[in-house]
């Protein structure tokens, strides 16, 4: 080939290639603060919500930042192995936005309840993606999986993984057969109170799931309309659950005291040898597949204590 139809062919041979090169299509994701437009697939990725890092775990990614509250034992052990090397930005409440911003992320993944009054300068930093999913239900959890997935450009690999977590599920189910119709309830105590998580909550989702309904329900009781709800002994007496399980913040809590007194012996659970300690951070913070599926294993496990 002489020089001049080298001349004439490169360009022709340039702009076939560009014809056969496959274009990717930009990710397009409506979330609580309008519509996220992202190029191409994230790849260094900050997760405000301990919920987010199981997503990202769930389909292969680890992030680049967490917002542990600077306690890395916050994130349960599984997610912990597989996120090893990532650099805390803070408190998920109060995230440091010079750390974020120092990470040089591609995705911010945030929650509307904490971070809504600080997405502009999170999107300043990145682009950033904004869930509530601190008051979610196990339900609508599962659909927010989806949207994270398709935010990361693995929306496949999350239904995948979905499918996979409703055979586990199925299976605890079929294998705890709550016959008996117990009810079950989850709570969180400190030194400062006790919470108990209602109808509308992660947990209770979960416990559904596995067939055991909540007595504390909006309609039974005007103090069960909000997720959480500060509970004193009388009150969890009142809807005396069949099973009470229990995540400790401190040493002592404060169900420790109530522990002395006669109103928690008259507890069912408490006289069926049913009240159970659990891991607080899995039952309470972690909110996704893989707490799921270790709530529901340890659920198992204990009943069958």
């Amino acid at each position: 080939m002489n020089a001049r139809s080298a001349r004439i062919l490169l360009p022709a041979l340039t702009l076939a290639a560009a014809w056969l090169t496959p274009v990717r299509a930009e990710i397009r994701v409506r979330h609580a603060q309008g519509e996220l437009v992202l190029s191409e697939p994230p790849k260094r990725v900050v997760a405000l919500e301990f919920s987010f890092v199981d997503a990202l775990v769930a389909v292969g990614m680890a992030p680049t930042g967490i917002a542990d509250d600077r306690q890395p034992d916050r994130i349960i052990e599984p997610l912990r192995d597989a996120v090893k090397g990532y650099t805390s930005v803070g408190s998920r409440y109060q995230p440091s936005l010079e750390t974020i911003a120092a990470l040089k992320p591609d995705l911010i993944i945030a929650d509307q309840r904490l971070h809504q009054g600080v997405y502009g300068e999170l999107k300043a930093i990145a682009p950033t993606l904004i869930i509530d999913v601190r008051s979610s239900t196990y339900q609508e959890d599962l659909q927010t999986l989806q949207m994270v997935a398709r935010a990361l450009g693995k929306e496949e690999l999350m239904r995948q993984r979905l499918r996979r977590h409703a055979q586990v599920m199925d299976k605890h189910a079929r294998s705890i057969e709550n016959d008996q119709k117990l009810t079950a309830v989850f709570g969180v105590t400190s030194d400062k109170g006790s919470w108990l998580h209602t109808e509308a909550t992660y947990a209770a989702g979960v416990l559904k799931r596995l067939g055991f309904d909540t007595p504390l329900k909006p309609g039974r009781n005007q103090m069960w309309s909000e997720p959480y709800a500060k509970t004193g002994l009388e009150q969890l007496l009142a809807v005396n659950p069949d099973i009470l399980l229990l995540g400790r913040y401190s040493q002592p809590s404060q169900i420790d005291n109530w522990a002395k007194t006669p109103l928690w012996r008259g507890l069912k659970a408490v006289q069926n040898k049913r009240v159970y300690w659990v891991d607080g951070n899995m039952w309470a913070r972690s909110r996704g597949l893989i707490s799921a599926e270790l709530m529901t294993a340890q659920l198992q496990s204990l009943l069958r204590q």
